[in-house]
């Protein structure tokens, strides 16, 4: 019988640790999750302190916040923090993109000019097809009114040429 006894007595022990265990255990529990809701907490603010993080959990948080923030950067140009804040390959792909931006600008312009280049071009075409019309009209005129000869074509004296050359009017026959 005595091995009964001391056979139940050390249940009874075990049990009575096992409650120990589970009590000490649930507490412990309950102040690890507190912790996690802290953390959680100070996670959903920009600026609070991770403290209450676990080191892997608040570098990940770190990195989220320099990843918004740097979101932020590129979505408002701001090319201080976007320098400050993201990665090399996000600066390199910002720096790319603000490349070809310039880029685009500048041929912009290159086509601008040469549009007002092409048009100054054909004014100056224009005025010069004008003016070459109008001086060979007025010197089949002057042609035309100059006396003709025996052969029946036209003689050009000095008034003549004057008025050809521009100097002055053919004079009337």
């Amino acid at each position: 019988m005595t091995i009964l006894r001391i056979a139940g007595w050390a249940l009874v022990v075990a049990a009575l640790a096992f409650v120990a265990w589970a009590v000490i255990d649930r507490f412990d529990l309950a102040d690890r999750i507190t912790g996690y809701e802290a953390c959680a907490s100070a996670a959903d603010k920009p600026d609070a302190p991770l403290t209450a993080c676990d080191a892997k959990v608040a570098a990940r948080v770190e990195a989220a916040r320099r990843a918004d923030a740097c979101d932020a950067a590129i979505g408002a140009a701001d090319l201080y923090v976007v320098r400050a804040t993201c990665t090399a390959n996000v600066k390199t792909l910002a720096a790319d993109r603000d490349a070809a931006r310039s880029d685009l600008a500048d041929t912009r312009h290159q086509l601008d000019a040469a549009d007002r280049d092409r048009d100054a071009a054909v004014t100056r075409a224009e005025a010069r097809r004008t003016t070459h019309t109008t001086r060979t009209t007025k010197n089949d005129h002057v042609i035309a009114a100059a006396p003709l000869g025996v052969d029946g074509r036209s003689h050009c004296d000095a008034a003549c040429l004057r008025a050809l050359a521009g100097d002055a009017a053919p004079d009337a026959p």
